[in-house]
């Protein structure tokens, strides 16, 4: 009966998880930018700190990744800056991460919804230049760019010559601009 009952439950979790849709991409993403990882880190751009595929690749084939990344993450010490993460989530992000890491479609959705609701579908597209130059194209330019996010915020919030006025707030830029350079 106990093993019923101990299937069920996990049977049940695992609907409940299929129903909202959330893929380990979307988890791994969504912690990463709530504790802040997202920073210093970006899946496949340099940032302060290296890409998440550059670390898959150094732990891939590690079978003590996982217990030395969570333990640095816990004790932060001066290899690394001491972030908010739960236990819970570290078990959700290391295992992103050392799988291979994707990008979200849950980010990819919110990324493209802040744009289009900004305007910015009126003079940019994925794949080819209207107006402006294609996100891809954008997103190349700024690919080994460490500072390409700053840049591109004060863009956006001081549009002048080169950019249209375009009303893009605080949030809504936070968001907007990892998705544009993770293109």
């Amino acid at each position: 009966m106990k093993s019923i009952t101990m299937y069920c439950g996990i049977t049940l979790a695992f609907v409940a998880f299929s129903a909202q849709g959330a893929t380990s991409a979307d988890k791994g993403s969504a912690i990463a930018q709530k504790a802040g990882c997202t920073k210093c880190h970006a899946i496949d751009r340099a940032k302060v700190g290296p890409t998440w595929q550059d670390l898959h690749i150094k732990y891939r084939d590690d079978a003590g990744a996982q217990k030395r990344v969570s333990a640095k993450l816990k004790d932060a010490g001066s290899e690394h800056p001491e972030i908010p993460v739960r236990s819970k989530d570290i078990d959700v992000l290391i295992p992103w991460i050392v799988a291979g890491p994707e990008k979200s479609p849950e980010a990819y959705k919110k990324g493209f919804s802040k744009a289009d609701k900004a305007g910015c579908t009126k003079c940019h597209s994925m794949d080819n230049k209207k107006v402006g130059p294609a996100w891809k194209d954008i997103a190349a330019k700024y690919k080994t760019d460490k500072g390409a996010e700053i840049r591109l915020g004060e863009k956006l919030k001081n549009a002048g010559d080169d950019h249209p006025e375009i009303v893009v707030n605080g949030g809504d830029r936070k968001i907007l601009i990892p998705w544009v350079l993770s293109l």
